[in-house]
């Protein structure tokens, strides 16, 4: 029962971030132009520029969990392993 509660709330969230989208996506459609040290001047709309700032982001948070997940991986297994040889 509960568990198709938690469903539907999971598809309301869903529904109200994709309109939030759409209306970020509408209001930020102008063409801007970045500035690149002076070297290049991209010009696309903003929410391309948003949106690749958040792709960025996303990129360097996944690389960062990544690494310290591999070493609590590591720290797990020598434990494991430690566990083991005090229960022999």
């Amino acid at each position: 029962m509960f568990k198709n509660i938690f469903n539907i709330i999971k598809w309301i969230i869903r529904i109200i971030l994709l309109g939030i989208l759409v209306l970020l996506v509408y209001n930020n459609s102008q063409s801007v132009e970045l500035n690149m040290l002076g070297i290049y001047k991209p010009t696309l709309p903003l929410i391309m520029f948003i949106l690749i700032a958040l792709l960025l982001g996303l990129i360097i948070g996944l690389l960062i969990n990544f690494k310290q997940n591999l070493k609590l991986k590591s720290e797990i297994k020598s434990l494991h392993s430690q566990l083991k040889t005090t229960l022999k």
